[in-house]
């Protein structure tokens, strides 16, 4: 199995989904829980292919480390910033389904994945999405 960095969107949409509170989305929240998936999906890539430690996201977007994390916050500004976007529409929702099953997949490699923090922020967007989904007419 083949794994990568995952897009910076798709980093996104779980950040977002998983930090919504009742009041909206939770800036600061939604930037930790993008920083969690990260350092996983990195470790992830270390974890398959051990010779390009420190590496990883060069190899597989081109963008040293510190600017794919930039990416990842700009693609969370850009997504709040859309008049359109809402949390509980279809467009947020199958996006967000979508990112959740490619981060996982992208993600599982490292020993205690399934225990990690980011594990637990992916089903929970994945679950949020979902009820969303079947809220939806």
């Amino acid at each position: 199995m083949s794994i990568f960095i995952v897009p910076p969107d798709y980093i996104a949409h779980i950040a977002i989904a998983t930090a919504e509170e009742s009041e909206g989305i939770n800036m600061s929240a939604a930037r930790q829980n993008a920083e969690t998936l990260i350092d996983a999906n990195i470790k992830s890539i270390s974890a398959r292919y051990p010779d390009m430690e420190g590496q990883e996201t060069e190899m597989f977007t081109s963008m040293p480390e510190k600017e794919y994390r930039a990416a990842v916050g700009a693609a969370i500004h850009e997504l709040l910033a859309d008049p359109y976007f809402s949390p509980e529409g279809r467009k947020f929702v199958t996006a967000c389904i979508d990112a959740v099953s490619i981060y996982d997949h992208n993600t599982c490699e490292f020993e205690g994945y399934r225990e990690s923090a980011a594990y637990l922020l992916a089903m929970e967007a994945g679950t949020y999405c979902a009820l969303k989904m079947r809220a939806l007419p």
